[in-house]
């Protein structure tokens, strides 16, 4: 276990490296990202570990999920999220859930799937785009940054993201993105 956490660590630190990250986009395999199926929901969730997650919810909000895949391999998952106004102060689209296995992290699939999740809300005429990302998350505030959303303050947020601070010592923030001009 520690040769591999060892290894783990390494390669972290190694997809942090600008010019690795320019490499192994100019070499990384063939990806497509699609519309979720109920099989690769399966395949998503037992990846992460929970049966228990919100992949398809039969009511309340409205979710669409999306995978990254290498031929059947799944690489990476994101949700596009929307919320009635009854589900205040999450209101709107989001884009939750983002992840990349990490072994493929560095290669732009995070970017791939952000970018498609932007462009079916912007098909589904959203105004603007929010999403929680953790503040020491430095690699997926930068592709946010890039992609064109900024930190965003939302009052009615900030108490339910300090208690979460103060119960897991890591702190949320909250980002949007405008889609729609004027709006």
């Amino acid at each position: 276990m520690r040769v591999r956490r060892f290894f783990g660590l390494g390669l972290l630190k190694t997809q942090g490296i600008p010019i690795y990250r320019r490499i192994i986009r100019l070499v990384r395999p063939l990806i497509s990202t699609q519309e979720a199926s109920e099989e690769e929901l399966r395949e998503v969730s037992t990846w992460l570990g929970s049966g228990d997650l919100k992949l398809h919810p039969s009511q309340g909000p409205r979710a669409t999920n999306y995978v990254a895949k290498n031929r059947r391999k799944i690489l990476g998952f994101v949700q596009l999220v929307r919320y009635a106004p009854e589900y205040y102060p999450y209101v709107g689209h989001w884009l939750m859930g983002l992840t990349v296995r990490s072994l493929y992290r560095g290669m732009g699939i995070g970017e791939e799937l952000t970018r498609m999740v932007i462009a079916k809300a912007t098909e589904g005429k959203a105004e603007e785009i929010f999403l929680l990302v953790f503040e020491d998350n430095r690699p997926a505030i930068d592709c946010y940054l890039k992609l064109g959303f900024q930190e965003h303050m939302n009052p009615a947020l900030e108490e339910q993201l300090e208690m979460e601070r103060k119960t897991s010592g890591r702190k949320r923030v909250l980002m949007r993105k405008r889609v729609i001009q004027g709006g």
